[in-house]
């Protein structure tokens, strides 16, 4: 009784430690904490899987144990394939999704003196990373790129916080292909 007791208690703490890093790990973007959280998730399905075995055990059905064992194994198994795969899509190089280029486009082109704009992103962990190439016609003075360059990169950076790293190039048209 005092094991099924002391599973009872372990369950709700790791659910409770779950919720937590959870919250903190989408509040701050952290794979890491993200990570901990759904081993907390993984502990917790584990100690069900013990409170069953106990359950069984104290009914008679002693299989009920290797049951348990074998439903905890396949679930670290999975959580750790879940865990392996979000960690490659960050390391592999592969552009913002669409609506975040959208919205970027959307910042570039609320702007008179762009005729249009070619722009790349590229994420960098749980960063993003952007090049774009402001087309327009009028041949501004140095003076006036780096104004317009300077406040473009800061309000994009202004608009997505994921954003940390961002490059803006005029590129006139008369000299575009």
């Amino acid at each position: 009784m005092v094991a099924l007791i002391i599973s009872i208690v372990s369950v709700v703490t790791k659910i409770l430690m779950f919720i937590i890093s959870f919250i903190i790990a989408k509040k701050t973007n952290s794979n890491i904490l993200k990570a901990d959280a759904f081993h907390n998730l993984s502990d917790t399905f584990s100690l069900v899987g013990i409170f069953i075995g106990i359950i069984g055990s104290m009914l008679g059905f002693s299989f009920m144990d290797l049951v348990a064992s074998i439903f905890i194994c396949l679930l670290i198994f999975k959580v750790s394939i879940d865990v392996f795969v979000d960690s490659i899509k960050k390391m592999i190089d592969r552009s913002a999704p669409s609506e975040i280029e959208k919205e970027i486009e959307n910042i570039i082109m609320n702007r008179s003196y762009s005729d249009g704009c070619e722009i790349k992103t590229r994420l960098f962990g749980n960063f993003i990373m952007v090049d774009a190439d402001l087309i327009v016609n009028d041949n501004l003075s140095l003076s006036e790129q780096g104004y317009f360059i300077n406040k473009l990169e800061n309000d994009i950076k202004f608009k997505n916080e994921m954003v940390k790293d961002c490059k803006v190039r005029f590129v006139y048209k008369n000299n575009k292909n």
